[in-house]
Order: C-alpha cells, then sequence, then structure tokens
C-alpha cells in the first residue's frame, strides 16, 4: 500500500522539486503626468541570450521620452512620444551580462506606460 502511494505522488513532487529559472521582469504600468520621471536598474548577470522590451505607450498631450541602455551605457532604445500616439514597443536585444537602464521623462506629457524589460 505504501508503495503505490509513494508512484502516484511520485510525478508530483519531481514537478516541484526542480529548480526553475525565475522569470525577470522591470518596469513600468502606470500613468504620467507633466513632471513624471521613472528609471528601473535591471542586472542581467546571469547568461542571458535575449533581452526583451515589450508595452504600449499612450500619449495624451505633450511628450514622452523613453530610453534603454545597455550595460556599457550606450542607448540601445531611445525615443521621444509627441502626443496624440500611442505605440506597440516589441524590440528584442543580444544580451550582454550586467546592469540595464530603463527610463522615462514626462516633457509636459500626460498619458499611460506599460512598458518592461526581461530576458
Amino acid at each position: 500500500m505504501k508503495t503505490v502511494n509513494l508512484l502516484l505522488y511520485l510525478p508530483f513532487l519531481l514537478l516541484l522539486s526542480c529548480e526553475k529559472d525565475p522569470y525577470l521582469n522591470f518596469g513600468f504600468d502606470c500613468g504620467f503626468d507633466k513632471n513624471s520621471s521613472g528609471l528601473v536598474i535591471a542586472d542581467f548577470s546571469r547568461s542571458e541570450n535575449t533581452v526583451y522590451l515589450t508595452g504600449i505607450i499612450s500619449v495624451s498631450e505633450g511628450q514622452l521620452e523613453v530610453n534603454l541602455s545597455g550595460p556599457d551605457g550606450e542607448p540601445v532604445y531611445s525615443r521621444t512620444l509627441i502626443a496624440p500616439i500611442e505605440v506597440q514597443i516589441n524590440e528584442i536585444y543580444d544580451a550582454r551580462p550586467g546592469y540595464w537602464k530603463l527610463k522615462y521623462k514626462s516633457r509636459g506629457g500626460a498619458g499611460t506606460i506599460d512598458l518592461h524589460i526581461y530576458k
């Protein structure tokens, strides 16, 4: 009887015991106004193959600057959005280990930003 119970639970225990890489997601999901800014620093030090930048930004007035910099500090994505505009962003970059910086700065703007970087 104990052997049968163990065999029933063994697959379940194996699934729970496997170590999985954590899903790393950094970014913004908020509204912004004319004085808003934000900065997220993501440490992708482990051996990553790809870094993704995805999201939707809607600017109803003014301007919004968005920048993503790689570990060397060089911008890999830079865009100024002027109202009225809504954009879908889907970018893929070769990963380099280190600190990636995603930031935005409102220039008299208002709207919503749902933008994330992940591995």
